[in-house]
Formats: structure tokens, sequence, C-alpha cells
């Protein structure tokens, strides 16, 4: 076999069809080290990373809330509702279709978006403040001190934004959960008329409404401003906050250093924006595992105290510790990780979406 000869090209070598393809794409070109440098956008890098936030949490909310709305239905549901993911998407499409599981989307969308623009646009902030002053260079790898230090602040401004738009979501994403306890535990009762097994069955549904009845957004924020349970679920949200936020902003700084070690033997910035995509959804899957993880009970201490009752009256938990002790005393440790199948289904494919939307579009703006 004969060896194709070398095609010399701008001063440098390329043989057989890679030179061939260059040459076509060059082709009316003078050469193609004349040609222009893309243009980064001037943007301000505490405006990138904002921007850069929003975009990474529309996009995760856009591809997975389906599987929110599961995760959040399964974690409030009673022992015996739901007995797996699929059976609480079958319920769910029984009896509102597709819609149900948009319910609460635009109270998410609010949400996310702005829990994203500000814990990632504080984190990128900040992390630049306490690299500069523990003089780390501006290629070297981020200090864990000035990871840990960036994540922590920014899972405190998060939960002073978050919690009265998380409150509005899981009010309606649980809405029909709720109807169904009602109409479960009424027709668990023994009656001999079936009069009066139908007078039961009303009364829960009167008492769902009551309780959980809203007609829409609008409404849910109007029984938040009148019972003033803006920040009812706050503490497990706090603490859900730092782990989560910390966890996430390690974990991906981490496997992307390990990453660039083992494919550059490099762990510089540079190094890691030159990961190949397989590398990269492979730190944003395990970031997604080990975030949410990590954090999980929280949340489903979080969710119940959401979801219950916002009048004060009808409300099952008094506070947060009552609320896991009684989640603890309903099926123990197991009773703290409901609805994980669905959250960890949901993750990976999230945190692939959101963590990479937000370097790419970093990168875009030139802050990365």
């Amino acid at each position: 076999m004969i060896a194709a000869e070398p095609l010399v090209t701008g001063g440098l070598a390329y043989a057989g069809p890679i030179a061939a393809r260059l040459t076509r794409q060059s082709s009316g070109r003078s050469s193609p080290s004349k040609l222009p440098a893309p243009q980064v956008p001037h943007v301000s890098p505490p405006v990138a990373e904002f921007a850069a936030g929003a975009c990474a949490e529309f996009a995760k909310v856009s591809c997975v809330y389906p599987l929110e709305v599961v995760c959040n239905r399964m974690a409030c549901s009673s022992p015996g509702l739901y007995s797996n993911m699929f059976d609480c998407v079958r319920q769910t499409f029984q009896g509102e279709g597709i819609r149900g599981f948009y319910k609460g989307i635009l109270a998410t969308y609010c949400s996310s978006v702005g829990n994203g623009t500000i814990g990632f646009g504080v984190y990128g902030c900040t992390l630049a403040f306490f690299n500069k002053h523990n003089n780390v260079g501006l290629d070297a790898r981020d200090s864990l001190q000035s990871v840990v230090a960036a994540s922590a602040t920014s899972g405190l401004f998060c939960t002073a934004f978050e919690c009265p738009l998380a409150i509005m979501a899981i009010q309606l994403q649980t809405q029909q959960t709720r109807g169904l306890e009602g109409q479960l535990a009424a027709s668990g009762e023994n009656f001999t008329c079936a009069l009066h097994q139908s007078n039961a069955a009303q009364r829960a549904r009167y008492a769902t409404e009551l309780r959980y009845g809203y007609d829409g957004i609008r409404d849910a924020f109007q029984s938040m401003v009148r019972h003033r349970t803006f920040y009812l679920g706050g503490g497990p949200l706090l603490c859900k906050n730092l782990i989560f936020w910390t966890a996430t902003f390690c974990t991906f700084d981490q496997t992307k250093a390990f990453a660039a070690r083992a494919q550059f033997g490099d762990d510089s910035k540079t190094a890691q924006k030159g990961l190949s995509i397989s590398s990269k959804i492979a730190c944003a899957s395990v970031t997604g595992i080990v975030a949410w993880g990590s954090c999980f009970p929280f949340e489903v201490i979080k969710a119940n105290m959401m979801g219950q009752p916002l009048e004060a009256r009808y409300r099952n938990f008094e506070c947060a510790f009552t609320c896991a002790r009684q989640l603890y005393t309903e099926g123990g440790v197991q009773r703290l990780y409901r609805g994980f199948t669905p959250a960890m289904v949901r993750s990976v494919p999230a945190y692939i979406v959101s963590l990479n939307t937000y370097d790419f579009v970093r990168q875009r703006l030139g802050c990365l």
C-alpha cells in the first residue's frame, strides 16, 4: 500500500482526507492563521455569573420538571398511597393527564431561575473575592477553602429568595396527592350504608378543598399572604441549601480537576476548559448524585413542612423538629428518603444540563 503524500497548507502538514477537508474549508481564504478571533461580548464578570446562573436553571427546569412533581408528591404522600415512582406517574396521569406533571411550573420557573441567578451569581462573585484574598492565581485551580466559603454564602442568599416561591410551588404540586389521601381515608372506613360512605367521601373532598384548594399561582400567593407563611419550612430549606450548594460546587470542582489531571496531567482552569464532552457529562452526573444524596432528608422535611395547610389551625407540624420526628415514626430512616428514586433519576440529566450550561455561558461571555 502506498502512503498518501502529505499536503502542506499554510505551513502545516496534513495527510489524506484530513488535508482535503481542511483545504475545502479554507478555500477562498488567504491563510488560516489570518482568520479573526471570535469576538467575546464585553460583559463584566458579575453580570456574566448571574446571567449564566439564570440560563442554567431555566434549561434545567425545562428538561426535568415532571420528575420534580413526582418527587415532591412522593415525599409528601402518606404510606401506601404510591407503591413506587411508576405508580405515582400512573395515578398522576389518570387523575390529571399531562397537565398534572406541570402543576406549579410558573412558580418553579420563578423560584429556580431566581434561585440559580442568585446562587450561581453570588457563588461566582464571592469565589473571586475569596480567591483574591487567598492569593490564588487567575489560571490556578480554585482553592477548597474558597469554594466552601463561596458555596455557603450562596446557600444563605438562595434561602431568603427561594422560600416563598417554593411554598407556592409545593402547594400546587401536592394538591392532587392530598385529595387522594382524603379519598383513601374515607374509603378505608367501614360503612354499612352506601349513603354514609358517599357522605364521607364528600366530606373528605370538602376538607381537601378547604385546606388545599387553589385555582392557580395567584390564589396560592394570596393564601400565603393572608396566613403570613412566607418562610414556612425555612429552617430545613436553609440546612438543605447549605449542604446542597456546598456539595454541588465542591464536587464539580474536584471532579473537573481530577478529570483534567487524568486527561492532561494538569488541573488548571485552562486544562479544565479543554475537557471532552464525555468528561463534562461524567463530572456533572457524579455531582448531581452526591449533591442530592447528601441533602435529601432535609428536602423531604422541607417538602412536608411547605406542603401542609397554610392556615395555622389545620397544620400537622409545629416546627421542623416535630415534622422530622413524625416522619421518622411513620417509617424510620426510609421515610426520610421517600421519593429518592425520582430525585436521583432527575438529578443526573438536571446537572448535566445546568452545570454545563453554566460553564458554557460563562465561557461565551468571557468569564471562564
